[in-house]
Order: C-alpha cells, then structure tokens, then sequence
C-alpha cells in the first residue's frame, strides 16, 4: 500500500479560521488599462473603490502541514524531532490521525504543547477499523488528554475511495454518513471541546464527481459539520487549478459551508513522468506562498502536504515518496534536509504575524490598474493600521510535460492608494506592495 493509501490507516480558544468569521472573499478587481478612469495624476484626486483587506493574522494561522503521527515505522517514528521541524515552517497547526492506544501520540501531544502548535484530528482509519462506541471512545481520549491542543476533528479521508484497489463500497455515503453522526454528536457533546471545529469527509481529490458531492449532499451532511473538507491537488500547475470547481460543488450540494483544504501540494518526484507531475523543489517554493493567497482570497484554510519525504534512491521516481517540505537525505532519521519551500513560506508566514484579539480591518480605498489578465491580488492589514497588496500573476512557471522553466514575464501593475501612486512590475513571484 503506498504513503498516501495509508493517510489515516492507524490516522484553545477560539477558531483561527479565515471561513469562521467570513465567507469566501473575491480577490480585489484588477482593472485592466481598457477600463482606467480619471486622472493618473497625485494620490487622492479620483474616488476609489472601497475594498475589504484579511487580517494577517488569520492568514498566518490558515496554514498548516500533513504529518503522520502513526506511522512508526517510517521518518515519523522521530516524533519530537518532526514536531520542532513542523514548528521550523512557521506552521500554526498540523492534521494527522490520533491513535489514542499509541505512545507516539501521547510524544506528539507534549511535544506540540510546548511549542503552541495545534493539532487536526483525523480519527477514522480508512479501513473503517475505527467507528460506533469505538470512535466515541476516542473522541473521549481526546477531550480526557489533548482539548487544549485538538484544533478539528476531522471526518473519514477520502471514503469514495478503495485503498487496496477496485471499487469504493456501494454504501460508503452511509457508512460516512454514520461515522460523521457520531463525531458530531461526541464533540459537541462534551463540553471541553466546545472550541473545536468538526470537519467533513474530505473526498479523494480526482476520483470525486459532482455527483458524489451532490448524493452525500442529499444525505444530510451539511447538518454535522462546521466546515466542508476537500483535497485539491494542482498536479504541477498554478495552485488555483480547478480549486473554484471544487468550491462550486460545495457552495451547491454540501450547503456553501466554509471550507478547509486539507490537503495540497507538489510531488518532487523529478525522476517520473507517470500519474501526477512533479515540479522542482525552487518551484515548489515559488508556488507555496501563492497557494496561501488562493485559498485566503477564498475565505479557505490550508493544509500542505506534507511534512517530510521518505526515503527515495536517487531517481525519485516515487511521487509520494516526494511531497514533502523537508528531504529524507537518502535515510530514515533526522537530521532532515529543508527544502526551499520552507524558507519561502516561513518568510511569508512570518511577514503576516499579528498576534492578539480578532481584528477586524477597515475597508480601505484602492485601486489596481494593469493591462495583463491573469494578475492576482490580495488585500491584507494589520492591526498598527498598515496594509499591503500581495501581487502576482496566476500562471505557470514550470512546464510539467516538458520538465523546463516556462519565462514568465514581467508586467506592469499600477498600485493606487489614498497615500501613493505607483507602478510595480510583477510576474509569478509574490510580490509584497505596502499600501
């Protein structure tokens, strides 16, 4: 059985959710020069558009990594070790599966309490091994030994999905239907938990149709479930590929509950041309800051995945071998080599740290003026009152097919606040414009 076919396989205070006091924002307009109006002259002398900016923070707290607590005997097995890696990325929480009978999950607790990291709980294997009184007993563990750390409890992963090979089970939408009751019913049940999030089953990322969505839908799941879960993979394209279809079908069937995306990402796999396409790990870095500000622009939470490689000969033709943050360096054990996407996102992370009580930014006047189409923005504030617009084109900077660098060109992006007036040029790369 492969890395991911075993995702889940043994798998305080107030909710940091952009979704839990939004809904899915668009990003701001971006006009393009056929449509400029006014003046080009001094700041202030044109009425501008009133926008809505993100507060940082929530941004920040957005964003946390897959990990696989239960898997002993894998690079996992160094618990502490991948929990202060985890906490090196700048990630506010991780989601993997709490196995209350296992040592290493008693580690993972501590060690994620004493560095403020919060856990996602998923809580089903894909087995099934793991429901009824069984699944209510391990709610209960977590409320008895970890409600501080338990940031969601998560629904069955990817239940229209056979891991062994073959077809899903004819009746997986009630056998989820059931288990997703019982989580429901046991978190809000307990009072200690009265701040965790219960998630929904999270539907295998390609083999998931409208229809799927639309049946279980029709089963009730919008009524046990604070936010929807999807997988959305950009199989080595701009992070936003075919994340709008996906949303769309829970706006439609699942009762447009806000979302978590709980799991996306790149394979580094450069030694394969099979299944999903690889990207290079400096791509993999450019990519990851821009998948943030996709889903922030969405009113999303993300989940990376994942945190750390297996080990992979030096072909890295395995793609699930390949997804994570962090490289194996040819052997089970850390030290564990840090890819550039962790400087990336840990930079980016950082640049949005805000910490205190909810804030609520004020709408501030701005407009955004450029000739190119596929420009990308992003309003975020803070709360000393500064505000910055992340820019960048939504488009490819790795050709997947043909494994090379795709020239992205620079283009000019008029910024036009109440303070400035400027121009800034902009390609795929976030680039960071203080308002």
């Amino acid at each position: 059985m492969s890395r991911r076919s075993l995702l889940v396989a043994g798998l305080a205070g107030t909710s940091v959710g952009l979704a839990a006091t939004a809904q899915a924002r668009p990003a701001p307009d971006v006009v393009s020069g056929s449509q400029r109006s006014g003046p080009r002259g001094a700041p202030g002398r044109v009425a501008l558009p009133s926008l809505k900016p993100i507060w940082s923070e929530s941004v920040r707290k957005s964003f946390g990594v897959c990990a696989h607590p239960n898997f002993g005997d894998s690079q996992y097995q160094f618990t502490d070790a991948w929990v202060a890696a985890l906490a090196e990325t700048g990630a506010s929480y991780f989601r993997g599966l709490y196995s209350h009978n296992l040592t290493a999950t008693d580690v993972a607790i501590a060690s994620s309490r004493r560095r403020g990291l919060r856990w996602g709980m998923t809580v089903v294997p894909e087995n099934w091994a793991v429901t009824g009184p069984a699944l209510v007993q391990r709610i209960r563990h977590i409320a008895d030994n970890a409600a501080d750390v338990c940031l969601y409890v998560e629904g069955i992963n990817e239940p229209n999905h056979e891991r062994g090979g073959g077809r899903a089970p004819s009746d997986w939408i009630s056998r989820t239907m059931a288990v997703q009751r019982t989580i429901w019913d046991a978190v809000k049940g307990d009072p200690r938990l009265r701040h965790v999030q219960v998630l929904g089953p999270s539907l295998h990322a390609v083999l998931a149709t409208e229809a799927d969505y639309r049946q279980i839908g029709q089963a009730g799941l919008a009524n046990y479930m604070d936010y929807a879960a999807i997988h959305r993979y950009p199989n080595g394209r701009y992070p936003n590929h075919l994340l709008d279809e996906k949303l769309g079908w829970v706006a439609r069937h699942w009762g447009g509950k806000p979302t978590w995306i709980t799991e996306t990402g790149y394979t580094n796999a450069m030694g394969t041309n099979l299944g999903h396409r690889p990207v290079p790990e400096d791509v993999a870095a450019v990519y990851a800051p821009s998948a943030i500000l996709e889903a922030a622009d969405r009113g999303c939470m993300i989940t990376w995945y994942e945190l750390l490689d297996d080990v992979d000969g030096a072909a890295k033709a395995n793609i699930e071998s390949n997804f994570g943050m962090f490289a194996a360096r040819g052997r089970i054990g850390p030290p564990w080599r840090p890819k550039p996407v962790v400087a990336s996102v840990r930079s980016f992370l950082d640049s949005l740290r805000d910490p205190g009580p909810t804030f609520d930014p004020p709408q501030i006047g701005l407009r955004i003026t450029t000739d190119a189409e596929d420009v990308r923005s992003t309003i975020i504030a803070k709360r000393d009152g500064s505000a910055t617009v992340y820019l960048r084109r939504a488009t490819e900077g790795w050709d997947r097919i043909a494994k090379r660098p795709i020239r992205v060109d620079e283009v000019p992006v008029v910024v036009h606040s109440a303070r400035t007036q400027r121009t800034v040029w902009v390609d795929h790369e976030v680039q960071a414009v203080a308002i």
